[in-house]
């Protein structure tokens, strides 16, 4: 179960009814990154997974969040290797398009109508395509132009040691879920460009006085 990562005032009660409504279809786990919706979540019974947007960077956040009552969390996808595993606890990214950008205006209705929704992305200056998804009720989440992979890298992965493996589908279709899948088992490369969790933090520029 994903709870909306903003909900407004007038759009709260008509979250908190479809989230009762999938809590009585057994639901039991709901993945949140809006802490205005955790008490909520806890009140009707799940189990809250702190999503990426908690921005989860270190130890000291990590243990506010579990003493707010997080069952387990999503890490910063910011975050380098020797980063994440020095939290020690929570899950990593290691699939999957990371969405980028929340915006409350729907260009996909005002740029091709309806029926494209979901079928647009954005372009920068390389051609880089960024996938525009919708999101509750009518907002858009552009995602990132490559997606993050770490099937091929298991070895880096061990040595972080994280409680679980978190992955993304967007854009892909069944099928190509599948294939994802299926090589990030057996441990081998995708085809195409991907991004990969950073062996070491990004140095800091230097201020010159």
């Amino acid at each position: 179960m994903y709870a909306p990562p903003i909900v407004h005032d007038h759009e709260r009660e008509g979250v908190l009814a479809k989230l009762h409504r999938a809590y009585e279809a057994g639901i039991r786990y709901a993945l949140c990154g809006n802490a205005g919706m955790m008490a909520a979540l806890r009140e009707i019974g799940f189990a809250v997974v702190g999503d990426f947007r908690l921005n989860v960077t270190n130890r000291e956040s990590a243990a506010a969040w579990q003493e707010a009552g997080l069952y387990s969390c999503i890490l910063s996808p910011e975050l380098a290797l020797p980063q994440l595993r020095d939290i020690g606890w929570g899950s990593t990214i290691t699939y999957g398009r990371i969405p980028l950008m929340l915006t409350e205006r729907c260009f996909m209705k005002e740029n091709g109508g309806c029926d494209r929704c979901g079928k647009i992305a954005l372009r920068d200056r390389r051609m880089a395509q960024f996938p525009l998804l919708r999101e509750y009720p009518h907002r858009n989440l552009i995602c990132n132009s490559l997606p993050t992979y770490m099937g091929d890298k298991q070895a880096a992965l061990t040595g972080i040691a994280p409680v679980g493996e978190h992955f993304i589908f967007t854009t892909e279709t069944p099928g190509e879920a599948t294939r994802v899948l299926q090589a990030y088992r057996s441990g081998r490369p995708l085809a195409g460009q991907v991004r990969r969790i950073a062996a070491a933090p990004a140095l800091k520029e230097k201020k010159h006085e």
